[in-house]
């Protein structure tokens, strides 16, 4: 009997409370996932991101990996990133060794979307495939955009407009249950303590030089 693997996986990437390196890290690991997800034939979509206060920077983000045994490419990057690397951003700095979090995000099921359906707004569109080529004659991809926050998702993967629609939805409620639990954590100074306990940890993947090189 084949081993059971997951086809979608979702992830959150965080600089916890680390400086602007945490957060380049951040974004570099995230460029570095995606050309690897390219490789293993698999697909990246990153739902959600936080922009850091440097340039190119990420405090945080949110993805999706899918595809064929998506779960076992995953684990051997879930828990703590260490970059190896002189800072950027201050010259003759000491400190070499910046950290990031990797963890698993349990998924939304339809029972748990609590959205009101008055605070999202819809928009259709026809689905396109590479180079823009449409997939299909219907407009069956979405658009949902989420009223209070501003928040706007893309669902396109399903065929019907109406599996699409439950897909956005699932999208946003992640979303916004992430930044809830991000925003409880920094009133509560946990972010901190996290980022302090990924500097103990053991990391799992480490990575170095500028180039962001796997080791």
């Amino acid at each position: 009997m084949s081993k059971h693997t997951t086809n979608e996986i979702w992830i959150h990437v965080t600089a916890g409370q680390g400086p602007d390196e945490c957060a380049l890290a951040v974004s570099k690991f995230i460029r570095h996932l995606q050309k690897k997800v390219k490789a293993a034939a698999l697909a990246i979509d990153i739902a959600d991101s936080v922009a850091g206060d440097k340039k190119v920077t990420l405090t945080s983000a949110l993805i999706k990996i899918s595809g064929h045994n998506a779960e076992q490419f995953l684990m051997p990057y879930m828990g703590t990133i260490k970059w190896v690397c002189e800072s950027p951003y201050r010259p003759r700095y000491k400190r070499k060794n910046w950290f990031i979090g990797v963890e698993r995000i349990a998924p939304v099921k339809n029972t748990e979307i609590t959205i009101p359906p008055e605070d999202v707004t819809w928009k259709t569109m026809r689905a396109s495939g590479p180079g823009g080529q449409h997939v299909n004659t219907t407009d069956s991809a979405v658009q949902a955009t989420h009223a209070p926050s501003g928040l706007q998702v893309m669902a396109s993967d399903a065929r019907s407009q109406h599996a699409n629609k439950k897909i956005a939805l699932a999208k946003l409620e992640m979303i916004l249950r992430t930044r809830q639990e991000e925003k409880t954590a920094q009133s509560k100074k946990s972010n901190r303590d996290q980022h302090h306990a990924l500097e103990r940890g053991n990391a799992v993947k480490t990575f170095t030089g500028k180039e962001f090189i796997e080791r």
